[in-house]
């Protein structure tokens, strides 16, 4: 995606630069990574790609949260991830010997 499709579609989506960062979960970046995207300064990632494509086709977040809101669920998002259990080592299991093919 160019910076020219960036602006593009931010402005077919009718956000300004600090209304798409909060839709795309930017929380307190207040636009920049938007700005910089459409410079040209920055590329823009993947992932940022394919949410901004999901906006242009119709998909919308079920709220688009406040600057101060939207960090505190993603903190709150990744200490609530629990650590994965241990798990013990396995011991190779034995298979049975192939027949020999004729």
């Amino acid at each position: 995606m160019t910076p020219a499709d960036v602006k593009a579609a931010r402005r077919a989506l009718g956000m300004t630069t600090s209304k798409l960062g909060l839709a795309l979960r930017m929380a307190s970046d207040e636009g920049r990574s938007v700005r910089k995207w459409e410079s040209g300064r920055n590329p823009i990632s993947g992932p940022a790609t394919l949410a901004l494509e999901a906006l242009l086709s119709g998909w919308r977040p079920g709220v688009i949260l406040p600057p101060k809101a939207a960090a505190e669920n993603q903190r709150d998002a990744h200490a609530a991830i629990p650590a994965p259990a241990p798990t013990a080592p396995t011991a190779p299991t034995a298979s049975a010997p192939k027949e020999p093919t004729t």
